[in-house]
């Protein structure tokens, strides 16, 4: 389609330099006024030409929907683009997440010596929102008070379970 505009437009500009210079050579006289209704009909069928055999042929509707369908294609690529990013997000939110338990874990698990599950909520910005710990047995670590200054988050945002309420396990 592109090809076709190309050289229908360079065929109206040949017509044109043409048309000029015929102009330029005509004498002025009564002759003059066809020359310029010729290149009127011979201008108007070269605008129209390619139109009307592209009805004729029914491609003109054709090249239109195929058009049309890479409009829609770029957008639908856009629109998985979004989707992609997204989901990328996400999986890169959900390793961070992994990653920082896993550290919680192992930090813990030199420091106290036991079974430690945890679960941390990460904000989109990948801040640590929350840290919830489930320890096996009583310490005598103050596990809230260790994970705030290890993960700069503030100690009302650790939850420890199995033991009291301030985060200090005592061993019986």
């Amino acid at each position: 389609m592109i090809e076709l505009v190309k050289t229908w437009l360079s065929m109206i500009i040949i017509l044109g330099i043409a048309f000029t210079l015929i102009r330029m050579i005509t004498p002025n006289t009564s002759f003059k006024k066809y020359v310029y209704s010729m290149i009127g009909v011979v201008t108007v069928i070269t605008i129209i030409t390619p139109v009307i055999s592209k009805l004729a042929k029914g491609t003109i509707t054709d090249e239109i929907s195929k058009s049309l369908e890479d409009i829609l294609a770029v957008e639908t690529m856009s629109s998985n683009y979004e989707n992609y990013a997204q989901i990328s997000s996400n999986n890169v939110r959900e390793e961070f997440k992994s990653r920082v338990e896993e550290d919680i874990i192992n930090k813990l698990k030199k420091k106290i010596n036991q079974e430690i599950e945890v679960n941390v909520q990460v904000s989109d910005a990948y801040n640590i929102e929350k840290i919830e710990i489930t320890l096996s047995k009583a310490t005598d670590v103050n596990v809230k008070k260790y994970l705030s200054n290890e993960y700069d988050v503030l100690e009302e945002n650790i939850i420890v379970s199995n033991g009291g309420s301030d985060g200090i396990f005592r061993k019986d």
